[in-house]
């Protein structure tokens, strides 16, 4: 099998405490040396050093001059995944919520041909729900409920920013 290229789009704004470890947390290799990664962080017009820490981690960084929310980062994030010719791309929050680690288990189902496009759950394992606004997880479980019934299967958190795609999904 030839080797795959695997884009990690990070999309960033004033994450400079912790964007240096999630970059470092990013494996160069995947099942067992068949997909490479990249990184690319989107700094969206962050006032701290995310970018330049960001930089120094070996990351490529796009840059916005102003904050342009988080659709429109990762929007950049996957044109310069498609630049890059990417086989893949993963998306993960910059704010270390998520372990990069889990890339490979995230990526398992499309790298083997059964998904074209996968996302995890802060709130199936009620031991890794992550602190936030009790209106905030009232909202996302009742869209996951509506989303739910509207496909005839659970969907636990369909705000997570921890996503997999083949390039045809990218596309």
């Amino acid at each position: 099998r030839l080797m795959e290229k695997c884009v990690v789009i990070i999309p960033a704004l004033n994450e400079e405490k912790t964007i240096g470890q999630v970059i470092d947390a990013v494996p160069e290799l995947l099942f067992d040396g068949h997909v490479k990664l990249e990184v690319v962080v989107v700094n969206d017009g962050s006032t701290d050093q995310t970018a330049k820490k960001a930089e120094e981690h070996g990351a490529f960084v796009i840059y916005h001059a102003s904050p342009q929310g988080v659709g429109a980062s990762f929007s950049a994030g996957i044109r310069e995944a498609l630049r890059r010719k990417a086989d893949y791309a993963v998306n993960i929050d910059a704010d270390g919520q998520m372990n990069p680690k889990d890339i490979e288990k995230l990526l398992k189902p499309i790298v083997g041909g059964v998904a074209d496009m996968v996302t995890a759950s802060r709130f199936k394992d009620r031991e890794l729900i992550p602190q936030m606004p009790k209106v905030k997880r009232w909202g996302n479980n009742r869209v996951a409920q509506v989303i739910s019934m509207i496909v005839g299967r659970r969907y636990y958190d369909v705000s997570c920013g921890f996503r997999a795609y083949n390039r045809e999904t990218l596309l």
